[in-house]
């Protein structure tokens, strides 16, 4: 329990400081700025052949993918968040 930013009531906070009454309204008014500018662009996958594990992603063009539970993932995408966690890894430990 903790203090929400926009009303100032003490309850459990759902998401970016906020209760989740509070965080409904400034969700449906598009108050949120947006955090990271890609995470709009979505990898869709189309012509995805199991058997060679490639695709052709909206964004990348022809990509490998890799299996991801129950659906495919484009490589590219899954390459460049390992990056980013490494790199935030690399900075925690200085």
């Amino acid at each position: 329990m903790s203090h929400c930013d926009d009303c100032r009531k003490v309850t459990v906070i759902r998401a970016r400081g906020r209760c989740s009454r509070c965080y409904g309204r400034y969700y449906t008014s598009g108050r949120f700025e947006v955090v990271c500018p890609q995470s709009r662009a979505r990898h869709r996958l189309a012509e995805v052949d199991e058997r060679l594990r490639t695709a052709r992603c909206s964004i990348c063009g022809p990509v490998k993918v890799t299996r991801c539970r129950d659906s495919f993932r484009c490589n590219t995408t899954r390459n460049a968040q390992k990056r980013a966690l490494r790199a935030r890894a690399m900075t925690g430990k200085e």
